[in-house]
């Protein structure tokens, strides 16, 4: 058992492959991946990124294979550099585990790290990854969507390209009743993804806004509105007889997830708490990224 809930995973690049033109997949295995969690959803996953791709190996040797705190990670010097990303797959093998990572690919001329390296990803080079622990016995972190105990509530997801990993997860992950609304920002229509989803979740996609917020509030203009003449799910019952959806009235009947560019996360949370009087605590919202900054 583990007294920590993340750790260190040395692993190498067993695959590199373009989902579309502007999203690329790198999966990693190792052995020692077999103990990395994977909690689900959107959990977050730190990629140690080596500017030397071909040497990261002994890069690694030389950082040691433990760190005391994350904020040690976070001043590893010019030759490594910590980025977060997206837990997409894990695959157990016989040999150890699969990791798959994808990577929204940008201008090189607002690239940052870990999307340089992505570009020149090859099999066989080293990286090391920083996540959950599998041993670990409580609540490891690194999420902020539970599809769990998901009821009645009108789902809003709110996710830019790069954030398009989560929401996909999240959407696949969702219990057969959910409902609500996804808007996803892609570069080109090529860009778009078949997602896995219920029926009563829509996706609107939006192309080249850029971190814009103007075309994701023109899509959120009617949502939250009450329609008495959709179809409402059944109850889904456990073993009991009762209900497993959670009870929620008011406020509460909504809960909103959002990870986009900084601007658009501010402008969607003040429209939906500020406008439409959602409750604070039914939301996520994430600005991890800032336009003209290169930070992937």
């Amino acid at each position: 058992m583990s007294d920590t809930p993340w750790s260190l995973f040395d692993a190498t690049v067993a695959e590199v492959v373009d989902r579309t033109p502007n999203l690329r997949r790198v999966t990693f295995e190792g052995e020692g991946l077999r103990d990395l969690a994977d909690p689900g959803t959107d959990t977050r996953i730190k990629l140690l990124v080596a500017a030397d791709a071909d040497g990261a190996a002994e890069a690694y040797r030389a950082m040691g294979s433990d760190a005391a705190s994350m904020a040690a990670l976070r001043t590893l010097g010019d030759g490594i550099t910590m980025r977060t990303y997206t837990l997409a797959a894990w695959e157990q093998t016989p040999t150890g585990a699969r990791v798959s990572v994808d990577f929204a690919r940008h201008d090189p001329a607002v690239a940052g790290p870990a999307t340089r390296w992505a570009e020149q990803a090859r099999r066989g080079q080293a990286m090391r990854i920083v996540g959950p622990v599998r041993s670990f016995d409580g609540e490891v972190g690194g999420r902020e969507f539970r599809a769990a105990g998901l009821g009645r509530e009108e789902l809003l997801l709110v996710a830019d390209h790069c954030a398009l990993p989560a929401v996909e997860r999240i959407l696949a992950e969702l219990p057969p009743h959910a409902r609500g609304l996804a808007v996803i920002e892609c570069p080109t229509p090529e860009d778009r993804l078949d997602l896995d989803r219920p029926d009563g979740v829509e996706v609107r996609w939006i192309h080249g806004a850029g971190g814009c917020p103007g075309p994701v509030l023109a899509e959120l203009d009617a949502w939250g509105t009450q329609d008495d003449s959709t179809p409402q799910p059944d109850a889904v019952r456990g073993d009991d007889g009762d209900e497993l959806f959670w009870e929620v009235d008011g406020e509460e009947a909504r809960r909103v997830w959002v990870a986009a560019e900084a601007s658009v996360a501010r402008d969607v949370r003040r429209l939906v708490v500020g406008e439409k009087g959602l409750n604070k605590r039914a939301v996520a919202f994430m600005g991890y990224w800032r336009t003209g900054r290169a930070e992937s």
